[in-house]
Order: structure tokens, then C-alpha cells, then sequence
């Protein structure tokens, strides 16, 4: 099974390229403006995941340990890419009024 979770923490300077993971890692930054980088790789344990790391190119020693549930649901939050469908918050808007319908039947 593979179920092994591993939380890499990495530096990255602000607009260098990210590292070409696989689709099913996530990767993001906690601080957008920040230079500190967080990648969970599925299915790896450490020796894998820096391997994995080295071959997408990454030259800062990154901080690993297992990854945990709380991890996913974070970076899963901040993994997201901007969508006009989704607020600020997160959260999906309220769909507005079936198209056709009047302004004074709203």
C-alpha cells in the first residue's frame, strides 16, 4: 500500500521556477511572499523524497519528516490555484438568480 506521507521544508527565493514534482505531490509556500517552500511527496519515505527532490532540481537542504493528516489539509488549502468560482475564503459563492428571471422577482 502506498500510504507513506513525507513533509519536505525547503528555502526557494521568491520567483525562482518551483521544482517539477509529480501531480500528485502538492507544493506551496505558507508565506506567498516568503522564501520558505513546503512539498508533501505521497508515497515516499526520506531517502526517496530527497532523491525525488534532487532530481527536480533542488539545491537547498530541505527539513523532512513524516507527513500527518493536518499537512494534507493544509497544503491542500494553500495548493489551490486562484479560481474566480472560489471567494477570498475559500468558500464557493452562492449561485446567483436561474438566468431569465426579472430584477424585481429577486
Amino acid at each position: 500500500m502506498d500510504d507513506e506521507l513525507t513533509h519536505a521544508t525547503f528555502t526557494l527565493a521568491p520567483g525562482a521556477p518551483r521544482p517539477a514534482l509529480r501531480r500528485t505531490d502538492l507544493l506551496y509556500r505558507p508565506d506567498p511572499a516568503g522564501a520558505e517552500m513546503v512539498a508533501l511527496l505521497y508515497g515516499t519515505g526520506e531517502a526517496d523524497a530527497r532523491a525525488a527532490l534532487a532530481r527536480a532540481g533542488l539545491r537547498s537542504p530541505a527539513r523532512l519528516r513524516p507527513g500527518t493528516g493536518e499537512d494534507l489539509l493544509l497544503a491542500a488549502g494553500h495548493a489551490l490555484p486562484a479560481s474566480p468560482t472560489v471567494d477570498r475564503r475559500g468558500a464557493a459563492p452562492l449561485p446567483g438568480p436561474p438566468a431569465g428571471v426579472p430584477a424585481a422577482a429577486r
